[in-house]
């Protein structure tokens, strides 16, 4: 799957969800609050009404329900709802002498393809399992989110306190950014 640019209307960015169960946006800088706003419905779960084609009006409901994966230098959006579902991941800056072409790495995906989806349901399998035994003590917006979040965190052996501070840490990382791009809420603050 190619890397996108959202569109910036709920129906551009409904094509871009049909048939792709992750949806990759690449480089985005800001988004407005209605994109924003959508993306909060898209990885939660939601749904847009639409008038069917060739017809006098009979509406039909479109899922938009999906993961969506945003790369960029900055955090391109503002809005705290989006902050609470987003987990942030900074990744290092790759060396010069270890870059590689986008041919040597799809090469090499290829190679472990099979051991990488082994793995990854293997994960995903004993996080179900462990998911309903957590009882965390606190319990932040997004709960079903959070507790599987600790559920993989615990399968692949880093703990759910682990991934407690990683969201804590993500969703701090976005309210500074908001605080740097827009003055007035830290003059309030």
């Amino acid at each position: 799957l190619d890397l996108l640019s959202i569109g910036d209307n709920e129906r551009d960015i409904g094509v871009q969800l049909q048939g792709n169960a992750i949806v990759p946006f690449d480089n985005e800088v800001s988004l407005s609050k209605k994109v924003q706003n959508l993306l909060c419905r898209i990885v939660t779960g939601g749904s847009s009404l639409r008038r069917q084609l060739f017809t006098n009006g009979d509406p039909y409901s479109v899922g938009l329900k999906r993961a969506v994966i945003m790369t960029g230098i900055e955090i391109p959006y503002t809005a705290g709802d989006l902050m609470d579902r987003t987990l942030a991941v900074e990744l290092k800056r790759i060396s010069s002498d270890e870059r590689q072409s986008k041919n040597e790495i799809l090469k090499q995906l290829e190679a472990h393809r099979a051991v990488i989806l082994s793995g990854i349901l293997t994960i995903f399998q004993k996080a179900l399992v462990i998911r309903d035994t957590l009882n965390p003590k606190k319990m932040p917006r997004m709960a079903d989110f959070y507790r599987i979040g600790c559920a993989v965190a615990e399968a692949i052996g880093f703990g759910q306190e682990q991934f407690t501070a990683a969201m804590n840490n993500s969703i701090r990382k976005g309210y500074e950014f908001r605080t740097e791009t827009q003055p007035l809420p830290a003059v309030i603050a």
